[in-house]
């Protein structure tokens, strides 16, 4: 089954060189055209949460009585992301935890015809007593988490959890998969992986093996071979293979900072990590560029000078394979960064990118843009918590051609194109 996913990185070199000369895929008829960042109208996440639910969660630790329940869809403000299925052409949200949010229900945004918010499952109900510090580490029926005695039980859904960059969409399974995370009431970090059938829209935890990470994961699909390539914040790189939920550490003794965000460059076989020392549009000069090879024998690779002042903690990232570029969003305002990291500069309309390197991209050409009109508003919670992250949340679908962005519940989704310009800026 493996050799199906096993393509030399030489074969992808092609293929990633005609991708940039192939017209572009068939659009949604729902969604807007031409160069530069679009609001999706009408999406405003909100839309498809049940709010206060009276029997929605248990009212004390005996959890015998009810009380009501704000389900709010806070899945993206602390600290969560998401995760691309171009088969299906939806963006999967899923998130909250810790003190933030005990809902465990996942959201999706569908591209298809006119662009709209499912509650694509809906929270398991009633939620533990919130407040009494026990790690519920999933729910219907309850169990505390492995690692404080629990016993996991079949038909169990996980408990919300702050996701980071840890979710990822196997397309050849048709699952979601959650890596660890900061699970809601309790707020310690689970070692676990979930994964949701989204055929069946049923939860399974799997293992042992279980995650092997204390921590929050950073991750990347890996279109190459169908695994997961993970780094646990604990100096190791693994593999992830889903076929068999078997783990391999293929690099040792190497750190990875904390809000990372990573993406898979299929063409040059890499795996790339970016982060900053603050998240935007706070100033900083700790700008975090990590390129790991995962050709043997895996490394990791140092470059100098590569100019990328863009990359912030909690960004986004994504592989663009109409560009054959690594397209980076900063977490906040007009400009999105391209990087390179072919042995080789790439000319693309928006600029020739030299190797290794980055080249910032204003992307609205209105002389004095507008916040929310030209592009998008900032985050939720920025400015009063703080920019808690974008994540899997800024996502490129290869069958569109276009980039997707879910920042806030109340606001609109929008989507950027980067194809249909032609003179640089």
């Amino acid at each position: 089954m493996n050799r199906v996913f096993r393509i030399l990185p030489s074969v992808f070199a092609v293929l990633g060189v005609l991708a940039q000369t192939q017209p572009p895929p068939a659009k949604s008829s729902g969604l807007p055209t031409g160069f530069g960042w679009h609001r999706l109208p009408n999406t405003h996440m909100r839309s498809v949460c049940l709010g206060r639910v009276p029997n929605g969660m248990y009212a004390d630790e005996t959890m015998t009585t009810t009380t009501e329940y704000d389900f709010n869809c806070n899945q993206i403000v602390p600290w969560s992301g998401g995760a691309t299925d171009d088969a299906h052409q939806r963006l999967i949200v899923w998130g909250g935890g810790h003190t933030d949010y005990a809902g465990n229900e996942v959201s999706v945004l569908n591209l298809k015809g006119t662009p709209a918010w499912e509650r694509f499952t809906g929270p398991t109900m009633p939620i533990p007593y919130v407040g009494n510090g026990k790690h519920w580490e999933g729910l219907k029926p309850y169990f505390v988490r492995l690692h404080d005695g629990g016993e996991y039980k079949a038909g169990a859904a996980p408990a919300s959890r702050h996701t980071y960059n840890s979710l990822q969409y196997v397309p050849y399974q048709n699952k979601l998969y959650s890596f660890g995370g900061s699970v809601a009431n309790g707020g310690f970090l689970s070692a676990e992986v979930w994964t949701l059938d989204m055929e069946t829209k049923t939860w399974t935890m799997l293992g042992p093996p279980f995650s092997q990470s204390p921590w929050y994961p950073t991750t990347a699909y890996n279109p190459n071979n169908g695994h997961i390539v993970m780094h646990d914040k604990d100096w190791k790189l693994f593999d992830y293979d889903p076929h068999g939920n078997t783990w391999k550490v293929v690099l040792s003794d190497v750190h990875v900072a904390d809000g990372t965000t990573a993406a898979i460059d299929p063409v040059n076989n890499l795996f790339v990590v970016v982060a900053g020392g603050n998240v935007y549009p706070t100033a900083t000069k700790d700008h975090t560029l990590q390129v790991f090879s995962l050709s043997k024998p895996v490394e990791m690779q140092l470059w100098k000078d590569s100019g990328c002042d863009l990359t912030y903690r909690n960004g986004g990232l994504a592989w663009d394979s109409a560009l054959g570029l690594m397209v980076g969003y900063p977490g906040g305002g007009n400009q999105i960064y391209l990087l390179n990291a072919s042995p080789k500069d790439i000319v693309t309309p928006l600029g020739t990118v030299p190797s290794h390197k980055c080249l910032d991209v204003s992307i609205s050409q209105n002389p004095s843009p507008v916040k929310g009109v030209d592009y998008p508003p900032d985050p939720e919670g920025t400015g009063r918590e703080g920019n808690l992250g974008i994540f899997g949340r800024f996502a490129y679908f290869p069958s569109l051609d276009l980039f997707v962005l879910v920042n806030n519940r109340d606001e609109d989704a929008w989507i950027l194109r980067l194809r249909g310009k032609t003179i640089a800026p």
